[in-house]
């Protein structure tokens, strides 16, 4: 009988039997307070005649009725609360049926999924109806078929609409469309490579959109807009339609530029093959008559012409290039030769001066002699009024670091570069130390004899004969950044003959 009447009710099977044992509890306890409650309103106490006199009712009677209207009024008030759980309860079955829900226990898990498989097909002992077992207990996994292969719109489907709204949309969902069904008219097999095939074809037609094809310049205006959405190129030119502003075609400007470069040259040539010019012959000394496309190297046009040999012929040397190279060896001479000399010579007096000053110990005081050969070497390094800065130890220590750090940071190349950071880094970890002062004399004797070789550099390129110099002074520059190197590397020698440098005596890599 009651798996007749689960068959009668489908949502009554699907929810189980713990719900549908809840359901009936719930319809006795109303019936019972309906009852309980008629009695107390219909049977009120009444008196009696015995023997011709009156005898009113008891009041035990009335505690009686009073009873049972307080046991229906109490279950009536928890009428409510038990059809809250009762509805909680359907709904977390109904999630837990399609997969939603979780934390199913593994008996329920098994009822539902053999119910579900029985609407599925899939019952018994197979390994995907116990993986969708596993699953439902899980709470990942559908008890039953999904909508779509959509948990929520099943549910959702299930519990507005009722079980025969989801048995509709289970339904419509794996009937076949025309397309499909045309296919079986046509003698096709469900399930058979040529079904599938076909109806693989079918589904690409199905989501085909068809391309919106623009000419050169024109606008596209989807219906219902009053603006494009798109503005095809013209000329290499692309619009946009939002900020109206243009931009050029990647690649657009290279190609034209190659085209044109191709079509020029094709006609230079040409012209070039027919256009009279000059070349001066060296072997006898005299000017001959030939073409521009032979001073060019470039091979003649017609009958017997020669291949050409890709050689340009000299003329005549570019009186623009005489007059650039004349006015940068003057300028070489002014701001970088002379300077050179003077830094050469100077750099005499400095070193004497630095000899003084190496042997004055700054920490018992800066006296007569102290100050005037420091104002001679801060006078040497270029420094104005290098009597105010040689009137203590400390005040010529911080003149000549600026000063040689000033010097360094003004010229160019890598290995300058190097040295003015070197200088900062020691004299950073030297600072307020009688050594300070010893690495700053050090430093200003290697660039004084540094500033010696450079100058001798410069006095033999100047004597050279080689016309590659001769023509462009400031190509010594370069030369004596080749050979240069750095003034930590100078070899310096101390009081006894030995020879060192200032990378080995302070560390520097």
């Amino acid at each position: 009988m009651a798996q007749q009447s689960n068959m009668m009710n489908p949502i009554a099977s699907m929810m189980g039997g713990d719900v549908l044992k809840q359901q009936y509890e719930l319809e006795q306890n109303k019936r019972y307070a309906d009852i309980m409650m008629q009695q107390a309103l219909m049977e009120q106490p009444q008196g009696q005649m015995v023997s011709g006199h009156y005898v009113p009712p008891s009041p035990i009677q009335g505690l009686s009725q009073l009873l049972k209207a307080y046991i229906g009024r109490r279950s009536s008030d928890l009428i409510p609360e038990k059809q809250a759980a009762l509805s909680d309860a359907q709904n977390q079955r109904m999630m837990n049926m399609f997969g939603m829900g979780g934390g199913v226990e593994p008996a329920k898990a098994r009822d539902l999924a053999l119910q579900g498989g029985a609407v599925q097909g899939d019952v018994g002992p197979t390994n995907t109806n116990a993986t969708r077992m596993n699953g439902v207990a899980q709470g990942t996994g559908s008890a039953y078929p999904l909508i779509n292969n959509d948990p929520k719109l099943s549910y959702l489907t299930f519990a507005m609409g009722g079980p025969q709204a989801y048995a509709k949309a289970l339904v419509e969902q794996q009937a076949p469309s025309s397309e499909l069904k045309a296919l079986i008219a046509a003698g096709l097999q469900p399930g058979t490579p040529q079904y599938r095939a076909a109806a693989a074809g079918l589904a690409n037609k199905n989501a085909y959109i068809a391309p919106n094809v623009v000419s050169e310049g024109g606008s596209l205006v989807p219906a219902g807009a009053n603006r494009p959405t798109f503005i095809a190129p013209k000329g290499g030119i692309q619009t946009n339609p939002i900020t109206n502003q243009t931009s050029v075609l990647p690649g657009y400007t290279q190609s034209v530029g190659a085209i044109n470069q191709a079509e020029a040259f094709g006609k230079g040539t040409g012209q070039a093959q027919t256009t009279p010019a000059t070349r001066y012959n060296p072997v006898t000394g005299r000017t001959e008559a030939t073409t521009q496309a032979a001073n060019m190297g470039l091979p003649s046009q017609g009958v017997g012409g020669s291949q050409g040999t890709n050689q340009p012929v000299i003329t005549a040397e570019n009186p623009v290039v005489v007059a650039t190279n004349t006015d940068l060896n003057k300028d070489w001479i002014s701001n970088s030769l002379e300077p050179t000399r003077v830094a050469g010579r100077v750099a005499g007096n400095s070193l004497e001066n630095i000899k003084i000053m190496q042997g004055l110990n700054f920490q018992t005081g800066f006296g007569t002699d102290a100050k005037l050969a420091g104002a001679n070497l801060l006078s040497s390094l270029g420094v104005k009024d290098a009597e105010k800065f040689a009137t203590n130890g400390q005040i010529f220590e911080s003149k000549v670091y600026e000063t040689l750090v000033d010097t360094l940071s003004k010229q160019k190349g890598p290995q300058t570069e190097n040295d003015f950071k070197n200088i900062q880094k020691t004299y950073t970890q030297l600072k307020n130390t009688p050594q300070a002062n010893q690495f700053l004399l050090n430093v200003a004797q290697a660039k004084a004899m540094q500033d010696q070789r450079k100058a001798g550099f410069y006095e033999k390129a100047m004597s050279s004969t080689d016309p590659r110099i001769r023509s462009n002074l400031p190509s010594i520059n370069e030369n004596w950044g080749k050979i240069s190197g750095s003034i930590f590397e100078m070899p310096l020698q101390d009081g006894s003959g030995n020879t060192y440098t200032l990378a080995q005596k302070y560390g520097i890599r």
